[in-house]
């Protein structure tokens, strides 16, 4: 089977922590005959989190290294255009960039 993975879903799956997915999730996941995709969205979110502090990834040293980490993990990225995610990974985080539901937790990596 295919399936389209979330930020939350990526986060957990590059973590490997099987106790924050349910069981029945995890199955899925961690079947290898089935075929995971991540949209380009989901990995911009990521990156987002990469670069704010909320998400610390232990084998990135930095936003660049997130999509091989994905790919290495069997996770095929769905791009929009794949120009547009590499010149988003170049930008900066400006100094007052806060969404409205942000939250102060970290997920170690």
């Amino acid at each position: 089977m295919r399936y389209y993975l979330d930020t939350n879903l990526l986060v957990f799956i590059l973590s490997n922590q099987k106790d924050c997915i349910s069981r029945e999730v995890a199955d899925i996941v961690f079947d290898f005959s089935n075929i995971l995709y991540a949209g380009s969205v989901a990995v911009n979110e990521l990156i987002l989190l990469y670069k704010t502090g909320k998400v610390i990834l232990s084998d990135c040293n930095s936003a660049k290294d997130i999509i091989p980490k994905i790919e290495q993990s069997g996770i095929e990225i769905v791009y929009y255009n794949p120009y547009h995610l590499e010149k988003y990974i170049a930008l900066d985080i400006a100094d007052s960039h806060k969404e409205k539901d942000d939250t102060n937790t970290k997920c170690n990596l």
